[in-house]
Formats: C-alpha cells, sequence, structure tokens
C-alpha cells in the first residue's frame, strides 16, 4: 500500500506515527500524524469531498506529500497536496485552502503539470466506465483564451472538467467540480479526445522564492524532464486560479527541490547538495542557473 505521506512546510511535525481511519468503501487510509492541517485535512477528505468518486465507487485517498505554505499570500496558508490519480482525466495537484470559519474547502482548479503523455495503462479511463465525454462546441478555435472563457462559464455544471485547446473532457464523477486547465499543453495535429494520453506523473513539489521570474513565492512541480513554476495570485470567486506559469528543463541528474529556511527555493544536485535557484526566461520558457553551493 502507498503511504500517505504529508510534508509539511511550515509547521514543526510532530513525531510521525502511522494511523488509520476508514475510507468511504471501508479500505484503511494511512496517514501520518503531523500538524492540526493535516489531520483536518485527512477528515475532510473522508467526510465531506473524497477524490475521485464515481458512483459508488471510491478509491483509497494516494497523497504523495503535502505543502502547507501561503502561496497566495492572502495571510493563510494553502495545502497543496501533490496526488497520484486513478484517473487519466484527474488533477496531480490539488489545493485547499481555509474558509473564513476555519473549515478546509478545496480550490475548484487543480494543476496537471508536465507534457502529455501516452497513455500508460496504470490509470483508468472515465470513459470505459461510460462516464466521461470528450466535446467541442460550435465555433471553437485552438484559442486558449476562448476554451477558458468557456470553461468558466460552464465547468462548474460537471463533475469534473479538462480544457484543452480544440475540445474538452467531461465527467460524472461526484462531490463538487475538479477543473484542470491543459489549454497550454501541446496536443497531438487532429486530435480532438483524450485517448491517447495522460497527464505527466509529479515527482516531487516545492514552494519558495525564485530569482528571475517573479517576486512572489512560485509552486515548483517537477514532472521529470521538466519542472513548472507556477506563481498563484488568487483565487477567484468560482474556484478558478489567477496564475502565472514558467517552464525550465530540470538539470541533468537533479536529486529534488528544497527550500532554504528563509524561504528561497533550491535545487539539489547530483552530490545531494543544495544549490540556490535563478531563471532566465523568455516569455514563458526558461533556463535554470544553479549557484555553486
Amino acid at each position: 500500500m502507498r503511504l500517505l505521506m504529508l510534508l509539511a512546510a511550515l509547521a514543526l511535525a510532530a513525531p510521525a506515527y502511522a494511523q488509520t481511519g476508514p475510507s468511504a468503501t471501508g479500505a484503511p487510509v494511512m496517514i501520518q500524524a503531523l500538524p492540526p492541517l493535516a489531520e483536518a485535512l485527512r477528515d475532510y477528505l473522508l467526510g465531506t469531498d473524497y477524490p475521485e468518486a464515481f458512483g459508488d465507487t471510491y478509491y483509497r485517498v494516494r497523497i504523495e506529500n503535502l505543502v502547507i505554505y501561503d502561496i497566495t499570500g492572502d495571510g493563510s496558508p494553502e495545502l497543496i497536496a501533490h496526488v497520484f490519480p486513478y484517473y487519466r482525466q484527474s488533477a496531480t495537484i490539488l489545493i485547499y485552502r481555509l474558509t473564513q470559519d476555519g473549515a478546509i474547502e478545496r480550490v475548484m482548479e487543480g494543476l496537471a503539470p508536465g507534457p502529455l503523455v501516452p497513455v500508460s495503462g496504470e490509470l483508468i479511463d472515465s470513459h470505459v466506465l461510460r462516464s466521461g465525454v470528450d466535446f467541442s462546441i460550435g465555433g471553437q478555435t485552438d484559442s486558449a483564451e476562448e476554451a477558458l472563457d468557456f470553461a468558466r462559464r460552464g465547468a462548474a455544471g460537471f463533475g469534473g472538467f479538462v480544457a484543452y485547446r480544440g475540445f474538452f473532457h467531461a465527467d460524472s464523477r461526484a462531490g463538487p467540480t475538479y477543473f484542470v486547465d491543459m489549454t497550454g499543453a501541446e496536443l497531438p495535429a487532429g486530435v480532438n479526445s483524450c485517448d491517447g494520453f495522460e497527464f505527466s506523473p509529479v515527482r516531487q513539489i516545492e514552494t519558495g522564492f525564485v530569482s528571475g521570474a517573479s517576486d512572489r513565492p512560485l509552486l515548483a512541480a517537477w514532472t521529470g524532464e521538466e519542472i513548472y513554476f507556477y506563481e498563484i495570485s488568487g483565487v477567484s470567486a468560482g474556484g478558478f486560479l489567477r496564475k502565472r506559469v514558467w517552464v525550465a528543463p530540470a538539470p541533468e541528474a537533479m536529486q529534488g527541490v528544497s527550500r532554504t529556511p528563509d524561504g528561497w527555493m533550491t535545487l539539489l544536485g547530483p552530490d545531494g547538495a543544495a544549490r540556490a535557484v535563478a531563471l532566465q526566461c523568455d516569455g514563458g520558457r526558461c533556463q535554470i542557473a544553479m549557484g555553486s553551493d
């Protein structure tokens, strides 16, 4: 069983011990006892908004790591969960936040960084369950702006909704809507369905300041050969992220992403040493310059 590992970034971790709780199907959900916010998120997942529920089928929660960080700069931390989904059309990063009364709620828009990759056979396709459909609208173009405009007006009517340039995916999963913006992803020529691809798996996430792109803290998502750097400045009333993204090739033989005590993002080189990160960007494409220590 994959352990539900919670790595809290802005809290002192209590001594970790494994405990289990029942999922919606009675299967155990593994969790490590860390900060109260992580415990609250577990309760929210089990009792209010269980991930990837289709009909009466619920899957065990698989969170690879969790970063607790005020990425929007509004004074309240977000809970940013790197997840391993069961379905091909599910986001790989989910964001949760606190309401004014201190409860947890999921932000409707999740993230799926990385290029679209060939079907691995490891994930379930909602189309096979007759719970998913791909469609386009009359007069739709390959404009990312037009696709997002339509999504903002119509996504909330579905369980899951993914916007691509040229077509949309919708499914009937249970609970509040899960939305993913893939209008920046390159599609094979002539493709108007998601039959032949899935989202890239994410290796790691981290938050912190990075010189060269933004004066705000960024969310970094390492997807293998690339690192996606997100600036998330807020969340709209409808649950859409106000975001910008920069993409850079991952340095050869890098071992991971970390953050210094004063909040700056670093990359771990082949020797495991943390090195400062600077981005040199031309539009949304960047190169990474790493310090010597």
